[in-house]
């Protein structure tokens, strides 16, 4: 049983890994700008703030009315589009990207990781839809088959993660038009997500 929700856990990892997102988006316009040494710890930001997101999914979610993740779409869309912003005013003013790791842009880019993926509706719905279930089964039969479960998930996560950061941080380190180019191509992908959260939002408003 152990092995079963580990092997569970690892596949829905490989599948929130592999799946293009604005979470993924910034990992890569912050490992093409400072580099993936300063990048790295961005990686495991799912670590910090997943235990809210476990928390009101498993506890309170169902008791809270629909427009809650109304309210997160919106302000996820409002950070993302602020990232975005920030990605495509470095590129368009040729800006020369940090390569260099600095204790600043490592803090900057692991607490705007953690605030993105708290502020993303993904994970919120990925873990009231596919992961929860799964998770409060394994419990219901011994608490280690759920650590089984949630071992296997972020191993696979974060360690995709991980090898996101150091390809596209090393591909950024062949030169500034590469970097530069990096940063042009994950700025319009967070805006893209960004846009795509408003519109879908919108088409959730209710109706008077």
């Amino acid at each position: 049983m152990i092995l079963q929700f580990l092997a569970q856990g690892s596949l829905l990892g490989v599948g929130a890994a592999a799946q293009p997102g604005p979470f993924q988006a910034y990992l890569i316009s912050q490992s093409a700008r400072h580099g993936w040494k300063a990048t790295l710890p961005a990686a495991a930001a799912p670590l910090l703030t997943d235990g809210i997101v476990l928390a009101a999914v498993l506890v309170v979610l169902t008791r809270l009315p629909d427009t809650f993740l109304l309210v997160i779409r919106f302000a996820g869309a409002a950070f993302i589009l602020y990232l975005a912003f920030g990605t495509l005013r470095g590129f368009v003013s040729q800006e020369e990207p940090e390569a260099e790791e600095q204790p600043d842009s490592t803090q900057r880019s692991l607490l705007n990781a953690a605030l993105m993926n708290l502020l993303n509706p993904n994970p919120w719905i990925f873990w009231s839809s596919l992961a929860g279930p799964t998770l409060v089964e394994g419990w219901a039969e011994s608490p280690w088959l759920a650590a089984a479960f949630l071992l296997g998930f972020y191993v696979i996560f974060v360690g995709g993660n991980a090898v996101l950061i150091v390809v596209f941080g090393s591909v950024g380190g062949m030169g500034q038009g590469i970097r530069r180019a990096l940063s042009l191509v994950s700025g319009i992908a967070l805006g893209v997500f960004g846009i795509v959260q408003i519109i879908i939002g919108i088409g959730q408003l209710p109706t008077v």
